[in-house]
């Protein structure tokens, strides 16, 4: 029987959360599992994200560190990348990340991307949620300036 407002930790470490995989190697500490929850609390609030058409991955890469932020933390990588039909590891031009280059495409309809802040302690740990999302157009009560609004849509 599963209880509201209680916390349940795997002893093995692992879980799966949809399409993003958690696993880890002898017990949790307690700090370990509130900087988890910051990374998943990025990971959503990206995942959720609704935005205007002609939004750039510069701009919407800041929801998935703000949790993180707030404490002091962050994460050396961007937070998405493009993938596509050759399979490439990281396939562009667009992606969702802090460098100057995120700023240079707009991310448009139909567009694959995917979501995903980390956290990493040299020598201790890491963390890294990712799921792949695919640009929508969003069906919003306004339209604010008709540029037209997108969201993610989880494909993973």
């Amino acid at each position: 029987m599963v209880e509201s407002f209680t916390v349940y930790i795997y002893v093995d470490c692992y879980s799966q959360v949809p399409s993003s995989q958690s696993s880890c190697y002898g017990l949790m500490k307690l700090l370990d599992v509130l900087h988890f929850v910051q990374v998943l609390k990025g990971h959503i609030a990206l995942g959720n994200a609704r935005f205007p058409n002609g939004t750039n991955g510069h701009a919407l890469d800041i929801l998935a560190r703000v949790p993180l932020w707030k404490s002091g933390l962050d994460y050396r990588h961007g937070t998405g990348h493009g993938i596509g039909s050759y399979l490439n590891v990281h396939e562009g031009p667009h992606l969702i990340s802090f460098r100057p280059h995120a700023r240079n495409v707009p991310l448009q309809a139909s567009m694959t991307v995917t979501d995903e802040p980390g956290y990493y302690e040299d020598g201790n740990f890491g963390i890294r949620l990712e799921n792949v999302l695919i640009i929508n157009e969003a069906d919003t009560k306004f339209n604010f300036g008709d540029k037209g609004y997108l969201q993610f849509e989880h494909i993973t």
